[in-house]
């Protein structure tokens, strides 16, 4: 069996370099790139949030990893592909193809890469479908493409050889020991890898170790402990304590709390007269989507069933008015659908976040400042509980968004650091 993971890696390399002819059309390398610059925003919602300039340009050791190669193909980015279809169609037109690979790709890694039993392969199942689909889609295409556009030889044969002792593995368990399933993840290499790269690592400067040091060192990391004390300084052993404890963190600066005050639903809201011109907006069918997670956070959890049947719609009774379409066509079967007036919250405060994100220049103060500029927000559930969740709803969402627009920001400046960094030359 080889090692997928590394074979996704050289389908993932061998897409950016030239592309690829396959039997369903051309799929080229620039719609994910055009994909990614769509959804790359740091104020509004995005997508498939995972996907940053490492995955669209990686240098020689992002190459090398697997998860960034992973992630390319994925459910996440076929979403992101339909989601900005029209964006990505009027630069390179013809992404069914596209989308097509990825998708495929993507259900193969699932296969491929199961870890649990509810994920496992099972005989007869879609997952083994799987294997099937991905075998005759490697003949048709190599049919249609000959040597042009088509995989290198050894990563065909390699994607071929790894497929077919998968089929014949998993018969060869199920039929003759027993076995319910398997759990694929089981034939990665990376263990083994990692395993050899520690006892490599351990011989120093010798990396080609002779049997006998193989065998020692194998024995010393039997019973090898990782937990050391810290050696000299002023620190006792055993008695690590942190400098700065949370207790230090929540200490009162002598302002009110603006969770629990209710000014976020009292306070007037403030206009500027060229907030429209500076200001952006997410798209309405990601915010109905992520009122769903909110609800399923915050609304789920509560114990009136009055206040659930007021914020919470069944799939079939969704009014045409609300932008659930992508919803619709992500549900797996666990996705929840807000009601109107629990969607305007989510989106009065989507709107007004993302407003001040535009404008926002960060400082200590920023969240107190962010949640200030929120204004009167519709109120959602029943009377009793109207307060209490609304205020809940508004702290979870907020807490939620300013997080991620604060992890989009660093992760974009340390892409900027990493681009002007320039290797150190030996």
């Amino acid at each position: 069996v080889s090692d997928f993971p590394h074979l996704v890696k050289c389908v993932r390399n061998l897409m950016m370099k030239h592309g690829f002819n396959t039997h369903e059309g051309r799929a080229h390398w620039e719609h994910v790139s055009t994909t990614w610059k769509c959804d790359n925003n740091n104020v509004t919602c995005k997508v498939a949030h995972k996907l940053t300039r490492a995955h669209i340009f990686p240098d020689g050791f992002q190459k090398m990893r697997v998860d960034l190669a992973f992630q390319i193909f994925s459910s996440s980015v076929v979403r992101a592909m339909s989601f900005h279809e029209e964006k990505i169609e009027a630069q390179y037109p013809n992404l069914k193809p596209t989308k097509l690979f990825v998708n495929l790709m993507a259900d193969l890694i699932v296969v491929m890469t199961s870890r649990f039993p509810a994920q496992a392969l099972r005989p007869g199942s879609k997952k083994a479908a799987v294997l099937d689909e991905t075998l005759q889609f490697l003949d048709a295409w190599e049919a249609h493409a000959g040597k042009l556009g088509f995989l290198s030889k050894s990563t065909a044969e390699g994607l071929r050889v790894s497929l077919h002792a998968t089929k014949d593995l998993l018969a060869y368990l199920t039929e003759k020991v027993g076995f319910s399933f398997l759990m694929t993840s089981r034939l990665s290499q990376d263990c083994l890898e990692r395993c050899f790269g520690i006892v490599r690592q351990s011989c120093g400067a010798n990396d080609h170790p002779t049997p006998a040091q193989f065998i020692v060192v194998m024995r010393c990391l039997a019973f090898y402990g990782l937990a050391r004390s810290p050696k000299g300084g002023n620190v006792a052993p055993d008695m690590l304590e942190s400098l700065l404890s949370v207790e230090d963190v929540m200490q009162d600066d002598g302002e009110d709390d603006i969770w629990n005050s209710g000014e976020p639903l009292s306070s007037a809201e403030v206009v500027i007269d060229h907030v429209a011109y500076v200001a952006q907006h997410s798209d309405s069918r990601l915010v109905y989507y992520i009122a769903g997670y909110v609800a399923k956070k915050r609304v789920v959890p509560s114990s009136c069933g009055l206040c659930k049947s007021l914020c919470l719609l069944d799939k079939t009774n969704v009014p045409a008015n609300l932008p659930s379409e992508a919803c619709m066509e992500w549900d797996l079967g666990g996705l929840l659908y807000p009601s109107e007036a629990f969607y305007a919250l989510i989106q009065t405060l989507e709107d007004r976040l993302t407003r001040t994100f535009s404008q926002l220049n960060l400082h200590t103060k920023a969240v107190k400042e962010v949640v200030h500029g929120l204004g009167q927000v519709p109120s959602v559930g029943c009377s009793e509980h109207s307060h209490v969740l609304t205020m809940a709803v508004v702290k979870f969402y907020c807490l939620t968004r300013i997080h991620f627009f604060l992890k989009g920001l660093n992760q974009t400046a340390n892409e900027k650091k990493a681009k002007r960094t320039k290797p150190c030359v030996v």
